[in-house]
């Protein structure tokens, strides 16, 4: 705004550096926000990253039968013209195609979303997020392999995954690929959750 855009009203400009008081601490213009609590990551427990494993798979399926009704109604649409009354049974159809792509669909899945942002969407939901095991981003390749070494995990009648009960806090398929999952908890509260 500028000083003679309103005649007669005086103009008095903001004062975006003052330090006010919200709550009892301090803000400044430091582009914080309001009472944003610092944050730092520690490594996931394991109860957190069962849930977003859960939630994962729930998600991948859906998406994967949502794809299989798409994919079995356009070939009875192809083969078949728009009657539907000539259709073959697309309900069995759509479950053929997502049990069978179901595997490379969790592959691209996980590969993808991993790779973009380093979080799936359960880890999303519950704070999660892959990054290399000396700290910092996950290249794409990397997500790749760690994504393959998922089947590591799973081929040890998925002990694999549980190794990130232990101490370290690292399933075997993040040992494999040099990554580890962390948890964003306040700064200030110096326990390490558990």
């Amino acid at each position: 705004m500028t000083p003679n855009a309103f005649p007669g009203i005086p103009y008095r400009p903001p004062d975006y550096g003052a330090v006010r008081t919200y709550g009892g601490r301090e803000l400044t213009g430091n582009g914080k926000g309001a009472g944003e609590t610092p944050m730092r990551e520690v490594a996931a427990p394991f109860w957190r990253r069962v849930p977003a494993f859960i939630a994962d798979l729930l998600l991948a399926q859906v998406l994967a039968g949502f794809l299989g009704t798409m994919a079995a109604a356009a070939r009875s649409l192809a083969e078949h013209g728009p009657r539907p009354t000539l259709w073959v049974d697309p309900q069995q159809q759509a479950a053929l195609f997502a049990g069978q792509a179901l595997p490379l669909f969790l592959f691209c899945y996980f590969a993808f979303f991993t790779a973009y942002g380093g979080r799936t969407p359960g880890k999303m939901l519950l704070g999660l997020k892959v990054v290399a095991a000396g700290g910092g981003a996950v290249s794409p390749g990397r997500c790749l392999f760690r994504t393959l070494c998922y089947l590591a995990s799973v081929l040890t009648w998925g002990l694999g995954f549980l190794v990130a009960a232990g101490p370290a806090k690292r399933a075997l398929h993040d040992r494999l690929s040099g990554t580890r999952v962390v948890w964003r908890v306040p700064a200030r509260d110096r326990s390490t959750p558990s």
